[in-house]
């Protein structure tokens, strides 16, 4: 792609920078430690109240900053606002939860996972890898003829679908039928991705392109970085005991995640490329 020649210098909004850090960081910490508080105890609605709190500031400066790190602005457009942001946050938030979730699966001793090795877990893995390399142009192609809207929605809708079949894959555990559903989800979480950005750029003027991608991409590493935080909070919650070895007779146990937390996993993962979905009907391309 040619550079683009529209230059515009801005500072850098360093206040608003410290309030979206301290908000997110207080809610992944909250979420991390809710096992051990507890799920419904007052430390963790506290701490999911204060990092809301911190983060309705942020927005409250962004609208009076002469120079915003993200601009409020910018989500009354939908073309711009509802798949390119919004849904960069929930879709990245879901698919990196899946893909701690499947990690953990994968390497988790037999019965609970499939007892892989790293290496084994990471060749299991890479179709996709070779799923994003592949579909990119095919879905280039699919919204040059049917449009923006429409790829969005199917392809969210695959995802979602995805999901579910991963969660159910969970108690039928077999490998060959999970790499099928994992593939089959993968093809609508890579849909999404090439969707969203494609439209952003295409909706973006020349002088706003470089910083709506790069709010772009902040808006997906939060939700790629608050996804592994409540994947590993779910692993850490619900916990199955195996039996490790027998010493002088008597059977000893060790603790590992249950399948309810890939279950849940998957669900919510599942559920947000369903929201993903509900936005995409507000495209107007």
């Amino acid at each position: 792609m040619p550079e683009s020649e529209a230059r515009v210098g801005e500072s850098i909004d360093y206040i608003g920078l410290a309030l979206l850090a301290m908000s997110f960081v207080i809610i992944g910490y909250s979420f991390t430690e809710a096992p051990t508080w507890g799920w419904l105890s007052e430390d963790f609605w506290l701490g999911i109240a204060l990092g809301l709190a911190i983060l309705f500031l942020f927005i409250n400066h962004e609208l009076s900053t002469q120079n915003p790190l993200i601009n409020i602005s910018d989500f009354v457009n939908p073309d711009i606002a509802v798949p390119p942001l919004l849904s960069s946050f929930v879709a990245g938030f879901g698919m990196f939860l899946s893909f701690q979730a499947l990690v953990y699966m994968f390497e988790l001793p037999k019965p609970i996972g499939y007892g892989m090795t790293i290496l084994r877990t990471g060749l299991t893995l890479a179709p996709i890898a070779l799923i994003m390399l592949f579909a990119g142009p095919l879905y280039g192609i699919l919204m040059n003829t049917v449009g923006y809207r429409r790829v969005l929605i199917i392809t969210s809708g695959i995802a979602a679908i995805g999901g579910l079949l991963m969660a159910a894959t969970v108690y039928v555990h077999e490998l060959m039928i999970t790499i099928i559903v994992m593939i089959i989800s993968m093809v609508g979480i890579a849909g999404m991705t090439v969707t969203r950005i494609t439209l952003l750029i295409s909706s973006a003027s020349r002088e706003r392109m470089a910083t709506m991608t790069g709010t772009n991409t902040a808006m997906r590493l939060m939700g790629n970085t608050l996804g592994p935080v409540i994947a590993g909070s779910l692993e850490t919650t619900y916990r199955t005991p195996l039996l490790a070895y027998y010493l002088n007779g008597m059977p000893i146990f060790y603790e590992v995640p249950g399948r309810e937390s890939f279950v849940l996993s998957f669900v919510i993962a599942s559920i947000t490329a369903f929201i993903v979905m509900i936005m995409s009907t507000k495209v107007t391309r």
